[in-house]
Order: structure tokens, then C-alpha cells, then sequence
């Protein structure tokens, strides 16, 4: 898949006040774009008659890049009053990977029957980001903003669970089921940003 989405405004606006012609206009830019891979497979081996096993892998692999630019002025008519620059990116960078088995053996015509299932799923994002801000206020210097910034992002999440259930049919209406389950999860989240400067 594929994906670029633009988008440019302009924006103005005429203040209504005891301020007279005070006036703020905005230039303003962003641009996402997006590339995916994914791949799903489907592996089933039926070993006889009453054992089967299922193997069902994914894989997601996505690049997500994003830039977001902003000019804005605010003046009357002395002249401008605060101007601002903002610009933001980054590109990150996410991998899926999950894979389920599952094993599942009937005991002849008894109504017997054993399931267990398997489960991994890995999910890992990285990527890089930079942020500008820069703030000029004419009138009170003490508001001005300078803010330069590096920011890296490192995401990781790992799981598995496991059932394995068995079922045994007494009668026409009627069947008693057991299952046990269990599973864990682990996440590391890493995000730092740096001053330039």
C-alpha cells in the first residue's frame, strides 16, 4: 500500500476590538505519506484423519514519514506584534510479526477432542523525529520560544499465550469441556529528545 497525502491552508483573520487593524495570517503546510507491506500465510496439514495442524503467520512492515510547517504573524497598524515558525518531522519505522499454531486430535467416534494453540506476536517501532519553534514577541521579549530538538523513539512489545482445551461429549445435548490457558507480555518503551545547541 501507498499513501501521500498534502495539505496547504492559508489562514486570515480580522480582529474585531479596541485594538483597530489588528490582524493574523497563517501559512501552513503538512505532508504524510505512508509505504505497508504485509504478507499473511495460511499452512494446514491435516496428518490423518483426526489430527490436524494449523500454522497461521503475518508480517506488517510499514514506513510512515510526516513533515508539518507553520508561518504565522500577528500585527495591527504599527506594525507586527509576534511572528512564529514551527516545523516538525519525523520517520518511523514499525514491524508486525504474529504466528499462531494450532493442533487439534479427535479420539476416533468417542467425542473426545484435544485442542492446543499457540500464539507470538512481536511489535517493534523506531524511528527519528526533529521539532523547530521559534517565537518573536515584539512586545514583551520575555514570551519569545527557541526551541531546536532531536526526539528518537524505540518501541518494543512481545507476547504469547497458550489454551489448550479438551472436550468430552456425554450425551445427544450435552458436552463437559476443560481449558487451560496462559500467556505474558513485555513492553519497552524508549523515547529521548535532545536540545540542539
Amino acid at each position: 500500500t501507498n499513501r501521500d497525502i498534502v495539505n496547504n491552508q492559508y489562514r486570515f483573520r480580522d480582529f474585531v476590538s479596541d485594538e483597530a487593524g489588528l490582524q493574523y495570517t497563517e501559512n501552513a503546510n503538512n505532508r504524510d505519506r505512508e509505504d505497508g507491506h504485509r504478507l499473511d500465510m495460511r499452512l494446514q496439514y491435516n496428518i490423518n484423519a483426526n489430527n490436524r495442524l494449523l500454522v497461521t503467520p503475518s508480517l506488517r512492515l510499514q514506513n510512515d514519514e510526516s513533515f508539518t510547517g507553520r508561518n504565522a504573524r500577528t500585527f495591527d497598524l504599527n506594525g507586527t506584534l509576534s511572528e512564529s515558525l514551527n516545523r516538525a518531522s519525523s520517520d518511523n519505522t514499525t514491524f508486525n510479526f504474529n504466528n499462531n499454531i494450532l493442533y487439534s486430535k479427535r479420539f476416533g467416534d468417542s467425542g473426545r477432542i484435544l485442542t492446543t494453540n499457540f500464539n507470538t506476536s512481536i511489535n517493534n517501532v523506531g524511528g527519528d523525529g526533529f521539532q523547530f519553534e521559534q517565537t518573536q514577541n515584539f512586545e514583551n521579549t520575555d514570551n519569545n520560544v527557541l526551541r531546536d530538538q532531536y526526539i528518537r523513539l524505540d518501541r518494543k512489545n512481545f507476547s504469547w499465550s497458550g489454551s489448550t482445551n479438551y472436550s468430552q461429549r456425554l450425551g445427544e445435548k450435552s458436552r463437559l469441556q476443560f481449558e487451560y490457558s496462559i500467556g505474558n507480555q513485555e513492553r519497552d518503551a524508549d523515547r529521548r529528545t535532545y536540545d540542539y545547541g
